[in-house]
Parts: C-alpha cells; structure tokens; sequence
C-alpha cells in the first residue's frame, strides 16, 4: 500500500529476551510525532583569578526517546487492555527478574525502529490515559506515553554505535 510514490512505514518496537525477539509491536500513522533528547556531560573547572570556567568534554549524556502510542477497541473487545499487558511486559525487569536478591537484575531489553532509525533501549517509565470508556466502563481508547532510554549493548564507543546504526539501517533497507 502507498500513499502518493511512498510506501508507508511502520514503526516496530521488538521485546528482547536473552538476546532473542520474543514479541513485537507495529505502530503507523501513531505516534504523529516523537521526541529525542540527547545530553553531553562536561567537566567544568575554575582557577583562581579565572572570568569563566573552562569545560572539557567527560561523556556523552543519556538519550531519551519520548512519544504516545494509541490504541482504540470496540463495545465489548478487550484488544485495548492486551496492548496494555504486552506494553507492561516491555517494561518490566528482564528474565532473571524474581530471584532472590534484585539487586543485580537486568532490565527488560527493546529495540525500538522508527523509520531507519534503530535504537537499543530500556522502558523506564510508560503512563496510560484511559480516554473513552464503554457503557460497561471498559477502556475503548487508551493513550500510552512512552519514555525510552537509549542504551549500550557491547558498544566500545560512539563511533562503533553509529557504525552499527548504518549497519542495522542498511539491512532493514536491502
């Protein structure tokens, strides 16, 4: 299907298990926009008699990935509230997650896909708005804000990340 000469994309976000897609999740048209916010950490010095401090560059900050995911049902389909279990299964704890000491316990791992932008991730937070209801008071639209952390996984440094960001971009393409 296309709409003019594009053909339409979907977003994926994929649920990943010891290095393994155990679910997946397509979204299109929605969200209509996202948000990305990117930090730099710098190291601020002051000497004496010094107008200003100087700054070097510590690390690249933490990225995060903000957007609202929609989901509608009918009278009676309960479609909504199993998006909204399978949502809270990408942000829970990974599978070693109930063992007796959580100290150490990885998080539940993604990728999220949005056009060929792939980015390794963790849920650390998602917040559901219940719109509509039904006569019997059953969620019917259901708005889930969505934040993303992205993450490194085995990465030795930035050039490497965006490296393998081309990489994965150019296999989604060919």
């Amino acid at each position: 299907m296309s709409y003019g000469q594009s053909p339409l994309e979907k977003g994926k976000l994929y649920r990943i298990v010891k290095d393994s897609v155990v679910d997946q999740l397509e979204f299109q048209f929605n969200p209509t926009k996202y948000e990305e916010e990117l930090g730099v950490d710098w190291n601020l010095s002051d000497s004496p008699g010094q107008f200003l401090p100087s700054a070097s560059f510590n690390k690249i900050g933490e990225r995060t990935i903000k957007m609202d995911l929609l989901f509608y049902g009918r009278d009676g389909e309960n479609n909504v509230e199993e998006s909204r279990a399978r949502l809270e299964l990408f942000a829970s704890p990974g599978p070693d997650f109930g063992i007796e000491s959580t100290q150490f316990v990885s998080p539940g791992r993604a990728k999220l896909v949005i056009g060929k932008h792939p980015w390794d991730v963790i849920i650390p937070r998602i917040k559901f708005t219940h719109e509509i209801m039904d006569r019997q008071m059953n969620t019917v639209s259901l708005r889930a804000s969505l934040q993303f952390t992205v993450i490194s996984t085995g990465v030795q440094n930035d050039v490497a990340f965006l490296e393998r960001i081309r990489q994965y971009a150019g296999e989604l393409s060919g």
